[in-house]
C-alpha cells in the first residue's frame, strides 16, 4: 500500500514537533513538513495553494472560506496559542489613559486582516464604543509593508481608512 503524500507548512510550534520531526508518524501518510513564519506560510497559501495543510490565521480563513468558489476547509487544530488582547502598546508620552482616549490617535498593525487587529478592532468597536472611524489606521510590516494590492482582500468600500506605511 502506497503512502499518501502530503505537503504541511506551518511555523514551528512546540506541540507539533514530534510529528514534525517524525518521531510520530500518522499512518498511511507520508509528510512534506515545511517551517515556515506565519506570515510566508499565509501568503503562500492563500496567493497559490502551494500546501495541502496550511497553518492559516482566522482572518484570513474566513475571508477565504467565505468565497463563493472556496476550495479550502478548516480543521479545529489550534497552532498560535497567543492571547489577543494582550498586544496594546501605548507611548506614555502619547497621553492615552483609557480607551477612550484612542479617538483620533493613530494606531498602527503590522497588518489590516491580522487576526489578532481584527479581534481588537471588533473590541474597540462592538465593546468599548471606539467607532473604526474615529481612529487613524496604519499599517507596517516589520521587513515590508503589507498593501491591498498583495492581499486576498478587497478594500472596503467605505468605513474606515488605512494607511500602509513602508
Amino acid at each position: 500500500m502506497s503512502l499518501l503524500n502530503l505537503s504541511i507548512a506551518t511555523t514551528d510550534y512546540d506541540h507539533f514537533r514530534d510529528i514534525r520531526m517524525g518521531f510520530v508518524k500518522p499512518e498511511g501518510i507520508d509528510l512534506n513538513w515545511l517551517n515556515l513564519g506565519h506570515h510566508e506560510c499565509f501568503a503562500r497559501f492563500t496567493a497559490n495553494r502551494e500546501f495541502d495543510i496550511s497553518e492559516l490565521s482566522f482572518a484570513k480563513f474566513t475571508t477565504q472560506v467565505t468565497r463563493p468558489d472556496s476550495d479550502i476547509i478548516g480543521l479545529p487544530i489550534v497552532c498560535s496559542r497567543l492571547f489577543r488582547f494582550s498586544s496594546f502598546y501605548v507611548n506614555k508620552k502619547s497621553g492615552i489613559k483609557s480607551v477612550k482616549d484612542l479617538i483620533g490617535k493613530k494606531v498602527g498593525s503590522p497588518e489590516w486582516a491580522h487576526s489578532a487587529a481584527v479581534y481588537m478592532r471588533g473590541w474597540l468597536h462592538n465593546d468599548m464604543g471606539v467607532k473604526l472611524q474615529d481612529v487613524k489606521w496604519y499599517q507596517a510590516g516589520s521587513l515590508t509593508s503589507w498593501t491591498w494590492k498583495t492581499s486576498t482582500l478587497p478594500k472596503p468600500k467605505s468605513g474606515p481608512s488605512c494607511t500602509s506605511l513602508p
